[in-house]
């Protein structure tokens, strides 16, 4: 969609296959689900400055009932250039299942997962 010396930006859309291994199901549940879905996304990538970058990529893929209808993934961040060799990365993480399968106490889990992630790269 747009590709410039400090920007990148794409869509895409189309067919996918999931397949899903549960840790936890209802006493007789199956614990794997594969099926057909739609996937539909975008990743964006922007450079602030010579040291600084901001990292965007969402996904999005509409599934059988089984395995949830819907799900989400979605990653932002930014990447730090802190010297030539080192640098410094922060993202957060979203994942959102719309109709999560119960656990083997019959609780529902959560919708949403989110993760806050702090990484250091050295070049070498």
């Amino acid at each position: 969609f747009i590709d410039t010396s400090r920007t990148e930006w794409s869509l895409f859309a189309g067919p996918a296959y999931q397949w899903t291994f549960f840790d936890e199901v209802e006493p007789g549940a199956d614990d794997r689900e594969s099926t057909w879905a739609l996937s539909a996304g975008t990743t964006f990538n922007h450079e602030l400055s010579d040291d600084i970058d901001f990292k965007y990529d969402y996904r999005f893929q509409l599934t059988s009932v089984d395995a949830g209808r819907y799900n989400h993934h979605m990653i932002a961040g930014f990447s730090f250039d802190l010297t030539d060799d080192l640098s410094m990365d922060v993202s957060m993480v979203w994942d959102r299942i719309n109709e999560p399968r119960r656990d083997s106490d019959g609780s529902l889990p959560e919708q949403d997962d989110y993760r806050l992630i702090f990484g250091l790269g050295y070049d070498f």
